[in-house]
């Protein structure tokens, strides 16, 4: 039994805020993808063993589950496979791809304006605490994504980069889009902020 992981797991089940089924989805679907069906009862087993489950063939998409339960299935990840910053960037990159709710909101991603208008929306459908707004510098080809008040765990602030590259992908049709956070809820920064390039 891997002790830091079960601390890890009863530190992050203090922390408030739900987040939509599918997002437990979709990074359900990644392991699957990467690791097959069975990396995935690894994940799931290793899960268990630190006191909390995910019971994936009861995920109801729209049902809202804690966030926690979200960082602690990417942890496990992690640390069954020996993750590194890259593969959690990558799952969150994948993330978009497979979410019902970016798939209907693609009306909106032909334009990075309307992205802009709609992403604070598109993050309360994802989630039911915290909030998203992100600043257009089309002069500078540069987007500034902020996130207040979502402090559940580090490992969360990769899996955003590659998640907003995902998204910010499908608007600019640009093969190479850099990001960085720039700020950090982990690093005395008030709020996470991603500054996107392309």
């Amino acid at each position: 039994m891997d002790d830091l992981l079960k601390e890890e797991a009863q530190q992050l089940m203090k922390k408030n805020g739900n987040v939509k089924g599918e997002a437990l989805r979709t990074q359900v679907e990644y392991v699957r993808s990467r690791k097959g069906e069975d990396g995935l009862k690894k994940v799931l087993k290793k899960m268990e063993e630190t006191g909390y489950s995910l019971e994936v063939e009861k995920l109801k998409y729209q049902h809202w589950y804690p966030e926690a339960l979200d960082a602690l299935f990417i942890l496990t990840a992690k640390k069954v496979f020996n993750w590194g910053d890259e593969d959690i960037f990558d799952m969150g990159k994948f993330a978009p791809r497979q979410s019902f709710i970016v798939k209907l909101s693609a009306q909106y991603l032909f334009s990075i304006k309307n992205l802009i208008k709609v992403a604070p929306m598109i993050w309360k459908k994802h989630y039911d605490f915290g909030k998203l707004r992100a600043e257009l510098n089309e002069e500078d080809r540069k987007i500034n994504v902020v996130v207040e008040d979502y402090k559940i765990h580090p490992v969360m602030c990769k899996f955003f980069e590659g998640y907003f590259v995902s998204v910010f992908k499908f608007c600019t049709k640009s093969e190479k889009i850099e990001i960085e956070e720039t700020k950090c809820a982990f690093k005395e920064d008030s709020n996470h902020e991603y500054v996107l390039r392309w």
